[in-house]
């Protein structure tokens, strides 16, 4: 066994003696002790006035606990990382980047969503449990787990911090001083803050909990989160439109992949007929296919896509899009799916894929 702390000799000592622990911190005080060492030195006594001194129950965590708290942290990692790429992602869908393709911005946010309704409640459970449990068992206070998982509650707020800095800066030196960059740059400081603030405030307060001011501020980001998570919602689909777009996206691609087709060699330069698989051989004079038209059609209805030969070398091939306007505006914006291609275009209007061979 390790020999006492020098601190804890002295109050046992002075304990049984018959002193009073206001008596014991003034002594200790006046010896320049940390009040935090001195407080939790004391705590392992019970403040009876008797002698000899009562001992206060030691903190021990079981597997439990110490799963709980890993839980803890691996839910605070993920949301504050989460919350910085939500918030980026608000910001470059409400400034949008001409430097930048807005391709994936959409599936990122909802990513980022997704992980924040699920880690964010249980983060905040488990704060609460926490910190009942802190005020059941007083002496648990001190333990060397709880100290050890807000120490690594530090460590990821300045990882977080750090790493999204050194990304803010590398934007800085590449000329990004905008408007965007100082928001970005205002939500990883709002983020990495808070969550220091959240652990200085559990490591320093005697009151288990951190108090109000870790109430207020834990509340302060459960409400930003809905705030981005709505904002989101509004500036990219709700969940139904957002399937219905990926519909449409599919049914463009299948068209244009039966437009690639016939890019294929032919010696006599004239469109066929039909565009099944077997037309297509015939057409590609047996030529291995690198892309054609899905033989099952449109991925809801099942029924074939639309091909019509306008002549020799034009065609024309239409799907039922739900809402070809909106797809075409989100592909402008996001640069998913294509609207052109080397041989193609795609109507809006007519929701069709006009197209040649020559």
């Amino acid at each position: 066994m390790s020999a006492p702390r020098p601190i804890d000799a002295y109050i046992r000592a002075a304990l049984e003696q018959g002193r009073s622990h206001d008596e014991i911190r003034a002594s200790l005080a006046a010896a320049d002790w940390p009040k935090r060492d001195v407080e939790d030195a004391l705590s392992a006594w019970a403040d009876t006035g008797t002698v000899p001194p009562v001992p206060r129950p030691q903190a021990q965590f079981s597997v439990l606990d110490l799963f709980l708290y890993l839980l803890l942290l691996a839910a605070l990692a993920a949301s504050a990382f989460y919350t910085i790429a939500l918030a980026w992602g608000v910001v470059d869908l409400a400034f949008p980047d001409p430097l930048r393709s807005g391709r994936g911005r959409a599936e990122s946010l909802r990513w980022a969503m997704a992980i924040l309704i699920v880690s964010a409640p249980v983060y905040g459970g488990l704060v609460r449990w926490a910190d009942r449990d802190v005020r059941a068992h007083p002496y648990k206070r001190g333990a060397p787990v709880r100290r050890g998982a807000l120490g690594l509650m530090l460590l990821i707020a300045a990882a977080v911090f750090l790493g999204d800095a050194a990304v803010l800066v590398y934007r800085f030196l590449n000329g990004d001083l905008t408007v965007p960059f100082l928001l970005k740059a205002l939500a990883v400081a709002l983020v990495a803050g808070a969550v220091m603030v959240v652990g200085r405030l559990d490591l320093a307060e005697a009151t288990a909990g951190g108090g109000p001011r870790k109430r207020a501020i834990l509340a302060s980001a459960a409400a930003a989160i809905v705030a981005m998570i709505g904002a989101s919602l509004l500036l990219t689909e709700l969940p139904a439109g957002a399937r219905t777009a990926r519909l449409d996206a599919q049914r463009l691609t299948d068209l244009a992949q039966g437009a690639e087709a016939l890019r294929c060699p032919n010696e006599q330069e004239v469109l066929p007929a039909r565009l099944d698989r077997t037309a297509l051989l015939d057409y590609c004079q047996g030529r291995t296919l690198s892309a054609s038209l899905p033989e099952d059609g449109d991925p809801v209805s099942g029924l074939p896509y639309r091909y019509e030969r306008l002549d020799d070398a034009r065609f024309r091939l239409c799907a039922d899009f739900a809402d070809p306007v909106a797809l075409e505006r989100r592909a402008r914006a996001g640069g998913y799916p294509r609207t052109t291609g080397r041989n193609w275009l795609f109507e809006p209007e007519t929701g069709c894929v006009l197209g040649r061979i020559r």
